[in-house]
């Protein structure tokens, strides 16, 4: 059964909550990395520690997701980038205290219900929606790179966006992965281990995500985008 089933929506969100974006992204980008590290003690902070310790790569800040809300598997991948499982009507708060502007939706089953909350979402925020259905099973690379094209896009308009699926653990894994791979040039041991053995409860049987991970793979997405 859905989870979204028979939730009410909550009122309407006030304007005055959405906070003043800096013309700058590197700006935000400091503001909200700092704020990450010193505001947030709360037991979600305890638990991003366990995260595994990623390897130093030359050049690269190996910086594991931090979390932000361990019910809805709510992580901040970095400055401008947020990673979830299926949202609920009492999640919105996360959204406005997150200041999200956008919602990449992954998923492909059970989208009546979640559209249904999305739409409220989008009627009732200043978010926009994006949907790019993948089936867990078979994603391609040329899926994965509209996905990325998107987050970029968003991006570079200084959009905070949202990506997630029904677990946040599978689709949404490989889309940050390939992200962490080609946005952000981690290696792809980096952006296995933290998408296998991070706390986002990655599902060991879907074993065709863990295998795109690799030289050829990556060129191919790299190569749609």
């Amino acid at each position: 059964m859905d989870r979204l089933s028979g939730i009410p929506f909550a009122s309407k969100v006030s304007s005055k909550l959405k906070r003043l974006r800096s013309k700058s992204a590197t700006a935000i980008c400091l503001i909200s990395e700092t704020s990450l590290m010193s505001g947030r003690q709360s037991a979600s902070s305890l638990k991003a520690a366990s995260q595994p310790t990623l390897p130093k790569k030359k050049g690269s800040l190996a910086k594991p997701a931090l979390l932000i809300d361990d019910a809805t598997n709510l992580y901040q991948v970095d400055c401008l980038l947020f990673r979830s499982e299926q949202l609920r009507a009492e999640d919105i708060p996360l959204l406005e205290s997150n200041d999200i502007d956008a919602i990449l939706n992954l998923r492909i089953f059970g989208q009546r219900a979640n559209h249904k909350l999305l739409n409220h979402i989008t009627d009732n925020m200043n978010v926009s929606l994006h949907n790019y259905p993948l089936k867990t099973w078979y994603v391609t690379p040329q899926e994965v790179a509209k996905a990325l094209v998107q987050i970029r896009a968003l991006k570079m308009q200084n959009k905070r966006v949202l990506v997630h699926c029904y677990h946040g653990s599978n689709r949404t894994g490989i889309i940050v992965a390939m992200y962490r791979i080609i946005e952000q040039d981690w290696s792809i041991e980096q952006a296995k281990l933290e998408m296998v053995t991070g706390d986002f409860g990655y599902h060991p049987m879907w074993v065709n995500l863990r295998a795109m991970l690799n030289p050829a793979t990556v060129a191919e997405v790299r190569a749609q985008m």
